[in-house]
This record gives C-alpha cells, structure tokens and sequence, in this order.
C-alpha cells in the first residue's frame, strides 16, 4: 500500500486492482457451494434410503425438522444463484468496459486484463448452473420427505385406530362374558327362590302335623301305660 501511495498508477495497474478484487471474491464461492450440498446430501441420503412400509429400528429418523432444515439449505442457494448472476452480470459490464479502454493498453496488457474478467464471468455462470442444480434437487429432496411424513403419519393414524378397534372388541367381549355370568347369577337365584319356596311348604306341613303327630304318639304311650295296669 505504501508503494501505491507513493507513485502515480496507470491505467494497467488500475485494471489490476479490479483484478484481484474480484478474484478475491471468487475465491471462495466453491467452498461455499460444496458447504450447502453436504448439508443437502443428508437430507437426500434420508429421502432415498428410508424405509417406508416396515419400519425399522435402524431406519433414518425422518422429522418436522428436516423439512425446516431442507427449507433453509434452499433459501441459502436462491440467495447466492441471485448473488452470483448479479456477480456475473458485473463481470460482464467489466469486460466491456476494458473493451473500451483497450486503445490504452498494450495488445498482451489487454489479452491479460480481458481473460480475466472473461474468466471471473464464466467461473460464476458454472457456480450458478450448480447451485440451480442443486436448488431442483432440493425441491426433489421436499417433496420425498414431505410424502414421507404424511405416509407415516397416516400409518400412524392407521395404528392407533387399529389398537382402539382391539380395545373396543375386548372391551365389548368382557360386557358379553359379564352380560353372561349375570344372566347365570339370576337363573341361579331364581332356582333358590324357587328352593326357599318349597322348603317353606314343606316346613308349614311339618309345623301342621307335627303337633297331631306327638298327640297320637302321647296318647299311644299313655293308653300302653294304662293297660299295663290293668
């Protein structure tokens, strides 16, 4: 910076700073892809392998929260393909731009200055096309897992409408099987009623001839004793 500051810059050297600006800002945008396809790669690894019908104790675990997740890896990509067309749109005005300064550089000055910014262009067209690909893939990547989650959480509904059914047969044999042993406590009830009834009758013709019955036998025994006598 001190060397700059201490000589007067041409118009090459001026081209050169624009140069290593936006080399500079080119630098880590394949980084910063490959960051977000990660990320969207597990999820995808979640979407494509997991079992639906028969779940399994070694399945993926598929939540709410990977929706939200997937929701922000695509957020981050629509902002950076925005980001990096705008770039690109900037390194084209640059390229005209040195088109039109091109009388005052040397022809290798020139060829130099014009790969460059031709090269920035095309660097961020490529990392638009991928992070497109990326955002259909994401798309792709929603819809699985959202299909996914509705499909489990019917067969979850489906489970617990069936464990209810189960419930409710059981429930219904027991108030059968209740129904049933009252239906045998009333007839047994009854027959000891209809018991008590006879060992009532039976119990009054004792209480009627038990009384005739000691009087024959006394006066049997008395006119023995007077006979005995005689």
């Amino acid at each position: 910076m001190r060397d700059l500051e201490n000589r007067d810059l041409n118009l090459t050297d001026h081209m050169d700073l624009h140069v290593l600006f936006i080399t500079v800002l080119a630098a880590n945008w394949r980084s910063y892809i490959n960051y977000l396809e990660d990320q969207l790669s597990q999820l995808d690894e979640k979407a494509l392998n997991s079992a639906v019908g028969n779940a399994s104790k070694f399945d993926y675990s598929v939540t709410f929260r990977d929706m939200q997740d997937l929701e922000l890896i695509r957020r981050k990509l629509l902002k950076a393909s925005m980001i990096l067309k705008s770039s690109a749109n900037v390194g084209r005005s640059l390229s005209v731009f040195v088109e039109e300064l091109r009388p005052g550089f040397g022809q290798v000055e020139y060829a130099r200055q014009a790969k460059a910014f031709e090269q920035y262009t095309s660097d961020l067209r490529m990392h638009e096309r991928v992070v497109n690909v990326l955002i259909e893939r994401s798309t792709g990547t929603s819809k699985l897992l959202c299909h996914m989650l509705e499909y489990r959480h019917e067969e979850s509904n489906l489970a617990t409408t069936r464990a209810i059914q189960v419930n409710e047969d059981q429930i219904k044999r027991l108030a059968e099987q209740a129904a049933t042993g009252n239906e045998l406590m009333l007839t047994l009830t009854e027959g000891m009623r209809a018991d008590s009834r006879t060992v009532k009758v039976f119990t009054l013709l004792a209480l009627l001839y038990a009384p005739a019955s000691l009087a024959a036998v006394s006066l049997f025994i008395y006119l023995g004793t007077d006979t005995d006598l005689l």
